[in-house]
């Protein structure tokens, strides 16, 4: 099924030159897979997320954000939702056609993402520590070998360096006696067909020849891990700007003049 809705978005995508309507394709089949997936205490929406201070992330593909307990502090005309960073679980940038430089894009991107991130411990599985929220790249095409897509991979990683990585074993799981030191800004990267390269808890890094399967094991993946997630209780007054209006409505000015939006 997983698999069919992909081969339906490339035709689509295929019919469209344009690469902007072609990106765009790609991420609503993605976003449609997911929404259909994963459970519906699971949001999943496009757009920015936000900082207690105000502090925006760039414009997000995916957004998987806790649906029942935390508000969307704006919602634009096109779905574009604006969301507390302390909400998401995970942020996912999608790319019809990965390559290094749009992998560069992707990286840039979610690092807006760690620049603002909280960086505290959320979790309900005393053997993990999960730092929400995980950072993860999908493409549904990649002309490199994963031995190529692995070694950017690990380049840009350490090119964009963190202080901590979304998950890893904890103290009190014997896994921490194998952590290697190394930290990861990006959890994973996964190309439709094809496989996947991440990092594991103990933070060696992994290739996984996963073929058609490997969608179907990302969201498996996604399955496990958000479960084991336990988002710090919800702060109505940490983003009192943004539900008073007023943050709102200097986005909105923002983007009808179509300057930077800040």
């Amino acid at each position: 099924m997983i698999n069919a809705k992909l081969a339906h978005g490339r035709s689509q995508r295929k019919v469209i030159k344009h690469n902007l309507e072609a990106g765009q394709i790609a991420e609503n089949v993605f976003r449609r897979i997911l929404r259909e997936t994963l459970p519906l205490r699971f949001g999943v929406t496009k757009g920015k997320v936000v900082s207690a201070d105000g502090k925006l992330s760039c414009h997000l593909d995916v957004i998987i954000y806790d649906a029942m307990n935390f508000p969307a502090l704006f919602i634009d005309d096109n779905d574009n939702q604006i969301l507390p960073i302390e909400g998401v679980y995970a942020v996912i940038e999608v790319k019809s056609n990965l390559t290094k430089s749009s992998l560069v894009e992707a990286f840039q991107e979610l690092s807006s993402v760690r620049d603002i991130h909280p960086g505290y411990i959320c979790s309900n599985n005393e053997l993990v520590d999960y730092r929400p929220p995980i950072l993860e790249v999908f493409s549904f095409e990649d002309a490199r070998s994963l031995d190529a897509v692995h070694r950017n991979y690990v380049e840009l990683n350490r090119r964009h360096h963190s202080s901590f990585s979304s998950s890893c074993y904890s103290n009190k799981s014997q896994g921490s006696e194998d952590m290697t030191g190394e930290y990861y800004m990006v959890a994973s990267i996964s190309i439709a067909g094809k496989g996947a390269v991440y990092h594991m808890l103990d933070a060696e890094t992994a290739i996984g020849h996963w073929g058609e399967y490997t969608t179907g094991m990302m969201i498996c993946s996604l399955l496990s891990k958000l479960p084991q997630i336990e988002l710090k209780p919800h702060r109505p007054t940490a983003h009192l700007s943004w539900l008073n209006a007023g943050r709102r409505d200097i986005y909105r000015s923002s983007e009808a003049a179509g300057k930077p939006k800040t």
